[in-house]
């Protein structure tokens, strides 16, 4: 009796089996980079509104502008995400030449896991049109 050539079930099981398990890790790998993306994204979007915040407190021209800046909170929908700005001034201690600016953002994740991140700078109390005028 001559041998056919081709595979056995147990060979053709047995490299399924190995398939399965390399398009299971692929499969892994593409949700876990779907989710690292939509994060990065939402992180990206985060540091860009609090950058906007802290322009827009450092846009003052006058020094009665300066002086009316406050602390504050809003709310930014980028569908789908809703991201809460919260701002605080302090004047820094032994000087009120400059205020620090701690602005945070925090949202919410398609999973409802919270996140924040902060962003703190100082606010010189000089004319930002003209560069180095001090206000009086």
């Amino acid at each position: 009796m001559r041998r056919q050539g081709g595979f056995t079930l147990l060979e053709a099981l047995i490299a399924f089996a190995v398939l399965s398990v390399g398009l299971l890790g692929l499969a892994k790998l593409t949700l876990i980079a779907t989710q690292s993306n939509a994060e990065a994204q939402h992180v990206g979007a985060a540091v860009q509104l609090a950058q906007d915040k802290l322009a827009a407190l450092r846009g003052f021209r006058t020094l009665a502008e300066y002086a009316a800046l406050s602390s504050g909170s809003d709310s930014v929908t980028l569908s789908p995400v809703t991201y809460t700005r919260t701002w605080s001034l302090t004047v820094n201690s032994g000087s009120v030449d400059y205020t620090r600016a701690t602005i945070s953002v925090t949202w919410l994740d398609a999973d409802g896991v919270s996140h924040s991140l902060q962003l703190s700078s100082d606010i010189g109390r000089v004319l930002p049109v003209g560069g180095a005028a001090a206000l009086s």
